[in-house]
């Protein structure tokens, strides 16, 4: 059954009790939605639910610091096309929220037919969902500026206006809501610096400001902030030292320091925060060594601080951390050698130190960590055998779906026990210098999806067993020295996107015509081996595609015609 062929009135009826935003989400399903969404029809019973609202302050009161000052207003897209135009672009450039979706259409955006009276605020309001007790739209999206004289409602416990379209900076007078536990302003466009005069919301337990254009540093005066239990300030533009301000909060569970120009020291004062589940700190300027009070955090969870400035070495004390699932600290500047002692963490299921400068040989001890899903320690300076880490012994990594240790020093050969691994999707050896024949029994690893070899001394043949990796999109067994024929059985593998075997000097042979039939194939290199002939019948379906390579020449329809 069509969408066409539901009664019109019936479609209406269905929408009306939708949202009707969720609704414009699926504008694209089918062109009889598509007409439906934009017909005036609808048009018209969107204008029941849906209006852009901004605060007020009405003007001509003769006590302009009242409460009762203060209005909602909704915008009426005909009356005020210059301030659609600007919201158009803001949306655009700028504004992420679920509403972006409404743009670039030939519908005009929340088409409001005539003005609506201003909706009185309640000077009792007690939070968010009460500010708009007296508004009669069911959905609707906050845009423009604070004011100031939101201060005026007392008593406001929740101020939660997360993926909104608000704008402008906070006004310091919400350092008077004393009363406040939730402020919650996620993914809005506001901008300027935090105001001090947030310390004085000392009943604070969530301050979220994520994802928008805060600029400056942290104040000091959020120390007074005991009672928080989420500090988000993620994604902004805030700069300078991270001040050591958390001594005293004793109740914070989530930190969000990610993506800012923060530099200069971790705080060590974090270690105080012993309810600590959370931290996320990545993409900053931190730079020093990592705090020793924060090994001792005992529910700490995540310990993320990936792309920073970080020296010294990975304390042994990592070994306590018990409720430790996600240990982050890829993209710094790391030295020494990776602790043993982090094989005590069994909860550990994310460990990724790549891109620092350990040394020395991985610990056998990770390869015993029961939950472990994620092992990324690329590109460092370790050495040693795999063969003396990945073994048949029982438990080697029951729950293993990612290995990278590329661009190391890795020798040896990789040992047949490697088919253990049985839930591994994805494994990155490549530019180490591992030798000796690849396993026979490769193809048994049939959840792989990437398999990345190159740039070693692997010698020997490709094994046919590879053909059994349906699932398997990335080939990759360049520059080494592996010798024989592509098998012909190559073809199976029916999700494979690149191939890539060039600088096997000792490869030779013919193309397999299996490989036409690969339709998802975007790139093959072949190049620097001996396997010659004229392109092969049936390439034909790969002609024109971007970046297909053959025989280190593009496939072109001159190939294809011979």
């Amino acid at each position: 059954m069509q969408l066409s062929d539901i009664p019109f009135e019936i479609q209406l009826l269905i929408f009306a009790k939708l949202d009707p935003f969720k609704v414009f989400q699926y504008r694209r399903v089918s062109h009889s939605f598509n007409a439906l969404l934009m017909s005036a029809e609808f048009t018209r019973l969107i204008q029941i639910h849906v209006g852009l609202v901004h605060f007020g302050i009405l003007s001509d009161i003769e006590d302009p610091s009242d409460s009762y000052n203060m209005v909602s207003i909704i915008t009426p897209s005909p009356h005020e096309p210059a301030f659609l135009q600007q919201l158009h672009g803001t949306i655009d450039s700028d504004f992420w929220s679920s509403y972006r979706y409404l743009h670039g259409g030939p519908f005009e955006l929340l088409p409001l037919a005539e003005p609506v009276n201003p909706v009185w605020i309640p000077n009792d309001a007690c939070d968010e969902d009460a500010i708009f007790s007296n508004f009669k739209l069911k959905s609707f999206s906050m845009t423009g500026p604070i004011p100031a004289l939101i201060s005026n409602l007392k008593h406001l416990k929740s101020f939660d206006f997360a993926m909104h379209m608000l704008t402008g900076p906070i006004p310091a007078s919400m350092g008077d809501m004393t009363m406040l536990h939730t402020l919650d302003l996620l993914d809005n466009n506001l901008t300027g610096c935090i105001p001090a005069s947030l310390g004085n919301l000392v009943n604070l337990k969530v301050l979220n400001l994520c994802g928008n254009r805060f600029t400056g540093t942290v104040p000091e005066t959020l120390s007074k902030l005991v009672a928080l239990q989420t500090l988000s300030l993620s994604s902004n533009h805030l700069s300078g030292a991270v001040p050591d301000l958390f001594e005293n909060m004793l109740q914070l569970e989530s930190l969000g320091l990610s993506s800012n120009y923060f530099t200069g020291p971790i705080p060590a004062s974090i270690g105080c925060c012993l309810k600590l589940i959370h931290m996320e700190c990545h993409s900053n300027n931190f730079s020093g060594s990592i705090p020793e009070s924060l090994y001792f955090l005992p529910l700490l969870r995540k310990f993320d601080f990936e792309n920073n400035e970080l020296t010294g070495v990975l304390s042994p004390l990592v070994g306590g951390m018990a409720s430790l699932k996600n240990l982050i600290l890829s993209d710094n500047q790391l030295t020494g050698i990776i602790p043993a002692e982090l094989g005590a963490c069994l909860n550990l299921t994310e460990l990724n130190l790549e891109s620092n400068r350990f040394h020395g040989i991985i610990p056998a001890s990770l390869f015993r960590l029961p939950k472990l899903s994620e092992l990324v320690l690329s590109s460092n300076q370790l050495e040693g055998r795999l063969d003396h880490l990945i073994t048949t012994e029982q438990g080697i990594f029951p729950k293993l779906y990612a290995l990278k240790l590329s661009h190391n020093l890795l020798s040896g050969e990789i040992p047949s026990s490697i088919t253990s691994l049985s839930h591994i999707s994805s494994l990155e050896l490549n530019h180490n210098n591992l030798d000796g024949p690849l396993p026979i029994d490769l193809g048994n690893l049939t959840k792989l999806e990437e398999v990345i070899l190159g740039h070693n001394e692997f010698t020997g043949p490709i094994p046919e067993s590879i053909s059994n990796l349906v699932r398997l999109e990335v080939l990759d067994l360049s520059h080494n020295l592996l010798e024989g024929v592509i098998p012909d059985v190559f073809g199976a593998m029916k999700s494979l996107r690149e191939l890539r075997l060039g600088s096997n000097n000792l490869l030779s042979g013919w193309v397999p015509h299996s490989l036409a039939h690969l339709e998802l194939l975007e790139h093959i290199d072949m190049r620097e081996t001996q396997i010659e002939g004229d392109l092969p019948q049936g390439f034909q379906a790969l002609v024109g595609r971007e970046n297909v390579r053959l025989l280190g020449r593009r496939v072109e329809d001159e190939d294809a015609d011979d």
